[in-house]
């Protein structure tokens, strides 16, 4: 059975009655968001096994994921697009009570569990807005489960799947927005729900910091920092704003403490890469789970 609460007690309520583990996600941990605070943004921030992004990532759009003070439901930070969704219609003819697919901007946020394929039994979170801003959960690319319009203050929207496949992906979608009449939405306060405790805890007990690059920006030539916690199979590589690889920087099983990699601002056949924005991806292993992390890396010339 799928259930969709617009009650945080009724929705633990069900999970509690089912046997199920929960974590949280408050957006609080400066060791993992402190690149995606406002006005810094990131293609996608992993969290606590859950990659979390923009609604829009996919050509033509590359909208990134970012933090922001303004709504916080508690503590210091809400998660958002700072793009607002994705559209291309044009208000002429967008104003309508039906407008066409193009016209609609879907503003909202995603996570996609690392922890394995069907990994995931619930989400819920609080969301805040636009008032009169309609926003739905859909779960693995599927129709968007009924939701319902958010009013002056926080409200909690969570979905419960208790079907042994579970999910991998959520997206919390804004349906009503338009060209010309923009709705916004922030979220904060996340519950998960899974069957894998021990892969939940074991993300958390081994610290993966990704300090990001130093300069940066940079004329050319750049350092990647990162620390682990224990030896682990590292991959680390500079991807385009289009998501292609640029250059393969490291392919093997690193050491406890602090690393740093080079990158001399050239791709795989050794010509300077052009002024602008990559991002430097890199991907931890531990215990058949990976993780993954994405800072930002700014080149001018």
């Amino acid at each position: 059975d799928v259930y969709t609460c617009w009650s945080e007690s009724a929705f633990l309520d069900i999970v509690n009655a089912s046997g199920y583990i929960t974590f949280q996600e408050g957006f609080e941990d400066d060791l993992v968001w402190g690149d995606a605070r406002t006005p810094q943004s990131q293609p996608g921030v992993s969290s606590r096994g859950i990659l979390w992004k923009s609604n829009h990532t996919e050509p033509p759009t590359s909208n990134p994921i970012s933090t922001t003070p303004g709504p916080p439901h508690t503590g210091l930070w809400a998660i958002y697009d700072p793009l607002h969704g994705y559209a291309t219609g044009s208000e002429l003819f967008c104003d309508v009570d039906d407008p066409d697919p193009e016209c609609l901007y879907h503003d909202g946020f995603s996570g996609t569990s690392e922890l394995g394929t069907g990994s995931l039994h619930g989400v819920g979170g609080y969301i805040d807005g636009s008032t009169g801003a309609n926003v739905m959960i859909a779960l693995d690319g599927a129709a968007p489960l009924t939701g319902g319009k958010i009013g002056g203050a926080h409200q909690f929207l969570g979905v419960i799947d208790t079907r042994p496949a579970g999910f991998t992906h959520f997206e919390f979608r804004e349906v009503d927005g338009k060209v010309g009449q923009a709705l916004f939405i922030f979220g904060d306060d996340f519950t998960l729900v899974t069957e894998q405790p021990t892969a939940v805890e074991g993300l958390m007990d081994t610290r993966v910091f990704y300090a990001g690059a130093r300069p940066n920006p940079s004329g050319g030539s750049t350092t990647l920092y990162f620390s682990l916690g224990e030896p682990m199979p590292v991959r680390m590589a500079v991807f385009d704003l289009r998501g292609r690889l640029v250059r393969e920087l490291v392919n093997e099983r690193r050491g406890v403490g602090v690393h740093a990699v080079g990158w001399d601002g050239r791709d795989t056949e050794g010509r300077s890469v052009a002024a602008g924005v990559y991002f430097g991806r890199l991907v931890t292993g531990r215990g058949g789970v990976e993780r993954v992390l994405t800072r930002k890396i700014t080149i001018f010339r």
